[in-house]
């Protein structure tokens, strides 16, 4: 596969204003920056999420991969209620140290798995809790729940060593079991953040996590890079703002060929992404 570059969100604004001569300071409110930017973001989630809509697997440049070192699990050091906002861990020794993000853990008593989200720790003290449900008894387990990176956006697979686990969706099981794992989501006090989740016996060990990033959040200073490589991929997200810029000045008939135009851009991406490599086949030939 060719090794894809990325543009920045401003290109695609530029470029598009520049087509519809526009100019970089319209006067109509929904084509100035923020509302601009808002549109692009939009387009943004819409590019990544059109593989799943025709059958792909996401786009293959997307595809990213995270190694996850996990714990055996600890115990309470003291009782707790429900909606404790700390609780005291006998000990810390490789859970999360958030920063302006979360960690999280589950408490097993009476085979009630109880999810918590924390911001702040110190050793074993784990505070700005929150998320906890039920009274729970000092010395009970408390497994750690592992911190997926803020651009993951769909599972791929999870290996430990080369043998893959299987996926399992969150609501049918507490907590998976053998050779399975889910994810789940959770917003504490001030953060959200998604996890991966194992089974509980886990113990310490090694396993290599393969996701999907998620849409990337343009800002207003259109700094960072879209998500679609250059040339076909571009142009989608180039024609889909023409079209919304033709549609807020009133030209229908414009807006309906930009966004045509954006469409036939990204079945193109997608038939030059389908495959990773093209190769003859391998025939027996047969001589006398």
């Amino acid at each position: 596969m060719p090794t894809p570059s990325f543009s920045a969100g401003s290109i695609i604004l530029t470029q598009a204003r520049s087509e519809c001569a526009v100019g970089a300071n319209p006067n109509s409110t929904a084509l100035q920056n923020e509302a601009a930017y808002r549109r692009l973001s939009d387009i943004e989630d819409q590019f990544v999420n059109y593989p799943y809509t025709v059958g792909m697997l996401g786009w293959k440049f997307l595809d990213t991969e995270f190694p996850i070192e996990t714990i055996g699990s600890t115990t309470l050091s003291g009782a707790i209620s429900s909606g404790a906002t700390s609780l005291m861990l006998v000990s810390g020794t490789n859970w999360y140290s958030p920063s302006s993000d979360l960690g999280g853990g589950y408490i097993k008593s009476e085979d009630v798995f109880d999810f918590f989200v924390y911001e702040a720790r110190t050793s074993g003290s784990l505070t700005i809790v929150s998320g906890i449900q039920k009274d729970h008894a000092n010395a009970v387990e408390v497994h750690k729940i592992y911190e997926l990176p803020a651009n993951y956006g769909k599972s791929r697979n999870l290996f430990k060593g080369t043998y893959p686990s299987t996926y399992i969706d969150s609501s049918i099981v507490q907590i998976p079991r053998g050779n399975e794992y889910t994810t789940k989501s959770f917003t504490g006090t001030n953060y959200s953040r998604s996890f991966l989740i194992l089974p509980e016996d886990i113990g310490a060990d090694n396993f290599k996590f393969f996701y999907m990033k998620a849409p990337v959040a343009i800002t207003e200073a259109g700094a960072e890079n879209i998500s679609a490589p250059d040339g076909v991929g571009r142009r989608f997200y180039i024609e889909m703002m023409k079209s919304y810029i033709w549609s807020v000045l009133g030209e229908e008939n414009e807006a309906a060929i930009a966004q045509q135009k954006a469409m036939n851009a990204i079945e193109a991406l997608a038939s030059e992404w389908a495959v990773a490599h093209v190769q003859s086949s391998q025939n027996l030939i047969l001589s006398w």
